[in-house]
């Protein structure tokens, strides 16, 4: 059985985030993003779903504001709340390009931070958010 993997993104962030979700499939794990052409409510609805459905979270930190990534990781605290029978218990912040001192900074308790690599075989973090989500219980 695959895990499906909820990578979030800004619509700006789009193309950018196609070389992670193509290594993510690779390593045999379903990618769901969201609906960056749909209206409001219907991205909401999908945002909710892929919530419900995934078994990991991994929030894109690009283009969006820092503000929108906290907004976001709250949303996968808040699943349950959303009818999810357990908590999404693989979450993790993807921090890259546009890089800046406030960015390389990003830190968290709550989540799994992944510097960005040229190289994402040779990421041991993001490798390492992969095993964690192939191991998950869901």
């Amino acid at each position: 059985m695959y895990k499906r993997q909820y990578l979030i993104c800004d619509a700006a962030d789009e193309a950018a985030v196609e070389p992670i979700e193509d290594f993510l499939f690779a390593q045999g794990v379903e990618v769901c993003l969201p609906a960056t052409d749909a209206g409001s409510a219907e991205a909401d609805a999908l945002h909710r779903e892929n919530l419900l459905g995934c078994d990991g979270v991994l929030v894109f930190y690009g283009s969006a504001p820092r503000a929108w990534v906290e907004i976001k990781l709250r949303d996968a605290l808040k699943a349950p709340g959303y009818g999810r029978p357990a908590p999404i218990t693989v979450q993790g912040v993807y921090v890259a390009p546009p890089l800046d001192h406030r960015k390389e900074r990003f830190r968290s308790l709550q989540t799994r931070v992944i510097q960005h690599q040229p190289d994402f075989v040779g990421n041991a973090e993001l490798m390492a958010f992969v095993q964690a989500l192939k191991e998950a219980r869901t």
